[in-house]
Order: structure tokens, then sequence, then C-alpha cells
């Protein structure tokens, strides 16, 4: 967690706004269709959707038929993609993108018949297909044109898979499986909680490959989970090898502590196989898991492990100092490292959730210094004066370590678990 910047709140507010302006200028994304006059020189002459999904796996079989309407020849790349109908920007709300084909050589006026035979694992709901085709010229692609088909609607039924993914993946590694507990898509489960997770990954290919496994939670009620940013970032299960054409089963475990309510699981794996190919799958599950409040004793909420020595081993606050213009604060520190540790230490109060209360907040607090020797514990009072509007807020803690040299380190971060309420 970077030191806190007032000045940064209008430029990461910007940021959203600026890489819609990046992708549709460096990729030549247009909003064009079929008959657009901003359409380039390959055109997509029709497009058949042969065969709807209506088995487990769910299967589409889509034919684009493109045309090379220049007097010279244009490598090109083409694709479809599902997303709600009616979104006036599938290239960028998209829920699933097809493999791309290309880059296919046209000459002068040629016709060509390109086909899909591919597993939709959309989140279920119908969909609308649009298909995209782009012209390359070195490592650039131009927007050549683009088409809508309004009928038929594709439809994925919540039975066919429990998996979404917005991109199909190589034929490399991909997940074939996650187990977690049932209670948690059931009944919920409560905070805090050790939550397993069994994966298994096939490797297609016959090389030996290399790759890390990372899982997130997102918020039920994202409408993009993956265009917004996780609410828990676990850690990575580093450098797993993976033999060829076997599955391979992990298991891991971690303490996770959230607000209650509804998250979706997403799963990554990211590598090379032994000939450095990139390989990948990014799945989301479709069933949501339950978090509910927990009867135990009070915990705080993390949004990703402890990354060093020093840790937040419990954080409270007297709330009602809060009414007073007194933030009255305490936490208890643990160094987890064999030598003595030089911490400083800093609060916020933010508006409930914000993930990163170092670049939205309304509250930060004086920066607090401690110095713990190995393997101990420290309780540190973080009182200070409070001045704010009537409002809810919530209050987090952030932890970096200092080396010999004063460069700091992020260390810890966490949530106090109950809201603080000025009036």
């Amino acid at each position: 967690m970077p030191r806190p910047r007032r000045l940064l709140k209008l430029a990461y507010a910007a940021l959203p706004a600026l890489a819609v302006f990046l992708a549709v200028y460096l990729l030549g994304l247009t909003p064009a269709g079929g008959d657009s006059g901003n359409a380039g020189p390959v055109r997509i002459e029709s497009v058949q959707i042969n065969s709807l999904p209506d088995t487990s796996p769910p299967y589409i079989e889509v034919e684009i038929e493109l045309e090379n309407r220049d007097h010279i020849a244009h490598e090109v790349e083409a694709w479809w993609l599902l997303a709600r109908p009616g979104t006036t920007r599938p290239w960028s709300m998209y829920a699933f993108h097809s493999s791309v084909q290309g880059p296919h050589t046209l000459a002068a006026g040629e016709k060509v018949t390109l086909s899909w035979n591919e597993e939709v694992t959309a989140e279920p709901g119908t969909y609308e297909l649009s298909a995209w085709v782009h012209t390359v010229e070195g490592a650039t692609t131009r927007h050549s044109d683009g088409e809508r088909v309004g009928s038929p609607t594709v439809y994925i039924d919540s039975q066919w898979s429990r998996f979404s993914r917005r991109v199909t993946p190589p034929p490399s590694l991909r997940v074939t499986a996650v187990d977690l507990p049932s209670a948690a898509l059931d009944r919920g489960l409560g905070m805090p909680i050790e939550m397993p997770l069994i994966i298994v990954v096939n490797n297609r290919t016959a090389v030996e490959t290399v790759a890390d496994v990372q899982w997130f939670l997102y918020r039920r009620t994202s409408r993009l989970p993956w265009n917004d940013k996780p609410v828990y970032t676990s850690r990575q299960l580093q450098h797993r090898v993976f033999a060829p054409k076997r599955q391979t089963l992990l298991r891991t475990s971690e303490a996770i502590s959230l607000w209650p309510g509804e998250y979706l699981l997403r799963l990554v794996v990211t590598g090379t196989d032994g000939e450095g190919n990139a390989v990948s799958d990014d799945i989301f599950l479709n069933d949501a898991l339950t978090l509910v409040e927990s009867a135990n004793k009070a915990a705080i909420i993390r949004v990703s492990p402890t990354s060093g020595p020093v840790e937040i081993a419990s954080l409270t606050a007297d709330r009602e100092s809060f009414q007073r213009g007194k933030g009255s604060v305490t936490a208890n520190l643990r160094n987890r490292s064999d030598s003595t540790q030089e911490a400083i230490l800093w609060w916020f109060l933010s508006r409930p959730g914000t993930l990163q209360p170092w670049v939205e907040f309304d509250l930060q607090s004086r920066v607090f210094g401690a110095s713990i020797a190995s393997q101990q514990q420290a309780v540190l009072d973080l009182s200070d004066d409070v001045s704010l509007p009537p409002g809810t807020y919530e209050l987090s803690l952030w932890v970096h370590t200092l080396d010999a040299a004063g460069g700091e380190h992020p260390s810890d971060g966490a949530w106090l678990n109950r809201r603080i309420e000025i009036q």
C-alpha cells in the first residue's frame, strides 16, 4: 500500500475514462456495425449461428464470411463476442470472447468463411452475438468491421456449467474442477474461516508446464466483476509443475474474514510451457459464496494475507469517542520475524466499500511509529483528533516496515469489522 497522497484522488478518478480511451485508440476498437461508414477494407458479409448451446457442456457453432473489398491484399483477424442484449459497447462489456482466428491473408476481392465450434463458458443468461474483424499491419491491428446478430439469441442454462470464462483458454492448461465447502454455497460461512479449496488443472499439452495459481473474491452485486478491484486477493501458489497430458490436483487453505454478503470466486492460472508459450486460464464460479456474520470472537476484515514481517493481530476502537471529536484506536502488532522491526502505521476513515482508502479517504490520522522485538507483540494507542461530517465510515489501519536505509515496505493492512457512525 503506497503512502497516501491527497492529490492522487483526482488522478485515480480519471483512470477508468483514460483506460477506455486508450483501448479505443490503441486497439482500433470502434462501435461499428456491418453497415457503418467507418468500416475498413475487409467487410463481414454474413454471420451464421449454425448450432445453439443446448447440452452440457454448452457448444456453439458460428460461421463468419469475410470479403476483402480493397484492391490490395490484407491480413485479418476475426472473432465473436457474447454480450447482454442491447449492450452498446460489446467489445468492452462482453460476457464471453471466442478464440481469435488469424491472421489470414485475403487477396484483393477474395472471400473466406471462418468457422468456430466452441464451448461457451459464460454466466447463465441470455446473450446477443456480435462478430468482429480487424486488419493486421505488423504489430498493429485496426478495426475493419463489426456485425450484430439480433436473432437468434444465445441462452446459457444455469445447469450446464459451474464456471464462466470470458475468453477461450489456449489448448494448454485448463481448470476442470474447483471444490470448496458446500456450506459456503448453501447456508453461508461465518467469518473468520479457514477456507479450503481443491483445484484440478488439466495440462492438455505434451510438454511439462510451470504456472502460478491464484484466487480472488469479488462482490456478487458487481455487474462486471472482472473490471472491478477484488475484495480479497489470495496468496499465490507459485511455480507449480503440471505434467503433460495429465490432471493435477492442488489443495490450498487460507484464513479469510470479510464483510457479510455474497461473493464470486475467480481463479487465475498463468505461466509458460516448456517451449516458451504463454498459458493461462481465468474462470469465475457461477455459484455465489455467502459469508455471514460470525457469533465467534470479533475479527478484523482483510482484503489480502499479511505480506510483511509485522502483522495486525487485533484492532479495536471506542466508536463512541468519534462522536466527541476524538478517535480512540488501539492496535496489537505482532513481529513474526527473527529480527527487531521498525514500523510506521496510520489509519483512515473512508466511506463504506472503499478498497483503496489511501486514495479515497475522508480522514487520515497522523503517522505513528513503533519498534517491535523479534517474535514479540506491541499494543499501541493510535488515538487522534477527528473532525468529520455526519455519516457512516469504515476504519482501516496500514503498517509499513522500515529498512536500514529508511525505505518503506508494506507489511499489513486491515479494517475494523464494525463501522463508525458519526451523527
